[in-house]
């Protein structure tokens, strides 16, 4: 059933993408709109002449009329034209990265980026108490004991231009990673040692008890109770796939401005852009949590001399899996000027999680644990992800870009490790997979284009 599943999203996300991708392609063979074409300005005049093409117009004159030219195909466009910002940048390259102009953008990019990202902790548990000077117990472990901290993370984007549309917009279809980070965390606590004198002959232990402690028929589990030493360790791990499609509308075009020593310069036209997706998304979300408990007891003679030693250890092993797999929507809306440009972006959609947990629990001697159970369990569930994104970019050359952001990420429907914790002597087969997961970090990178 899971892999079915997860094979008809594939094979529609990817039947959607082709279908619009080839509707596309045929708008794109459609005349020109000469409307976008770009706005060409002389001194003393402030009129528009009708479709002209950066890089065929020879200047003459100041209040002539210039006359097409040929190409110079050597340096990629006409020496005649000043690209103003890009010193030396050819014509075609300048007019559609540097501003927001007619001409095509760069046919290929790719975007290199490190994410130091932070992640929300699981839901609070009591794990296990410890007992005061008055014999009372407190607690000394719970699942917020561990604090996952920060984690870098390595992204990639390639992407691809593939046309351009009747009503202005351009299309592109791209391939995104983040992840190989992982999280994790660990707490450990002692306790003192404790007299029982109901006992005959009398002992002393510990004084960690766990929740197992406090249930019918768990205070038998001395591994778990009666402890000496108790350590619990949390770590998870994230890998994020996506395949996209985008498409954006060109604004207006750039200035071409005729300078009075006869030289045409290209000047940038600051404004709003917007930008949106739509795609396929796979999220993997792994998480380990293992509790483990150290336990003496030693037996007194009537002189309080140890006649003898027992041993006991406790381990509660957890791993569990999400695997989320849906489709998604997105927008992202820049405000640009020639070298910056900052933003908003934000994606949502809805997922399959298919979750699993595996736990095990021994308990008693190293050699001899008289306390097995292994539970593990399976389920796909409804879930969510939700991004939200501040983001800003300096162009240090025309083909190379700064990026800067810090975003938030929502996850719903999450199988967390200590989410599965059962103190029951006899826990059952079940996978909970309600807990939400937040990220939230800083993206730093640097995109190519081509």
């Amino acid at each position: 059933m899971k892999t079915t599943l997860t094979f008809v999203l594939v094979a529609f996300a990817g039947f959607g993408l082709a279908a619009h991708s080839q509707a596309v392609a045929q708008e794109a063979t459609m005349p020109y709109d000469p409307a976008y074409a770009a706005e060409v300005i002389r001194p003393g005049s402030v009129a528009q002449q009708p479709n002209p093409a950066p890089g065929n117009f020879q200047a003459q004159a100041p209040g002539a009329t210039a006359q097409p030219v040929a190409q110079n195909h050597a340096t990629g466009g006409d020496p005649l034209i000043d690209n103003g910002l890009w010193e030396g940048a050819p014509a075609e390259l300048g007019c559609s990265i540097c501003g927001d102009g007619n001409c095509a953008p760069a046919e290929w990019y790719t975007e290199q980026d490190v994410r130091i990202l932070n992640r929300s902790r699981a839901g609070r548990a009591v794990i296990s108490t410890d007992y005061n000077e008055s014999d009372a117990a407190y607690e000394i472990l719970n699942t917020h004991s561990v604090t996952p901290d920060i984690s870098a993370a390595y992204g990639l984007t390639i992407g691809h231009h593939f046309a351009r549309d009747t009503r202005n917009n351009d299309h592109f279809v791209e391939f995104s990673f983040w992840g190989l980070n992982d999280w994790s965390d660990s707490a450990t606590v002692y306790g003192h040692r404790m007299t029982d004198t109901t006992t005959s002959p009398d002992t002393t232990h510990g004084s960690l008890n766990s929740m197992y402690y406090y249930v019918p028929g768990g205070s038998s589990l001395l591994g778990f109770n009666n402890a000496d030493m108790q350590r619990i360790e949390y770590t998870s791990a994230t890998n994020n796939f996506e395949v996209n499609g985008r498409f954006t509308s060109r604004n207006r075009a750039d200035r071409l401005v005729l300078d009075p020593s006869g030289r045409w310069r290209k000047e940038c036209r600051p404004g709003m852009h917007m930008t949106y997706l739509y795609g396929v998304r796979y999220l993997q979300i792994n998480e380990g949590f293992r509790f483990h408990s150290e336990s003496e007891i030693d037996t007194l003679d009537d002189d309080d001399v140890v006649t003898s030693e027992k041993h006991y250890t406790g381990d509660y092993d957890i791993s569990t899996h999400n695997n989320l797999i849906g489709l998604q929507v997105g927008a992202e809306m820049m405000f640009h000027k020639c070298r910056w440009a900052w933003g908003v972006r934000s994606k949502i959609g809805p997922y399959v999680n298919f979750s699993d947990q595996v736990s095990d629990i021994t308990s008693g001697r190293a050699l001899d644990p008289g306390y097995i159970r292994r539970i593990a369990g399976s389920k796909h569930t409804a879930s969510l992800i939700g991004e939200v994104g501040f983001e800003t970019t300096y162009k240090f050359r025309p083909n190379l870009v700064g990026r800067a952001g810090y975003d938030f990420m929502w996850v719903t429907g999450v199988a967390t490790a200590p989410g599965q914790l059962q103190f029951q002597p006899e826990p059952v087969n079940t996978v909970n997979s309600g807990s939400l997961a937040f990220f939230q970090g800083v993206t730093l990178g640097l995109e190519w284009l081509w």
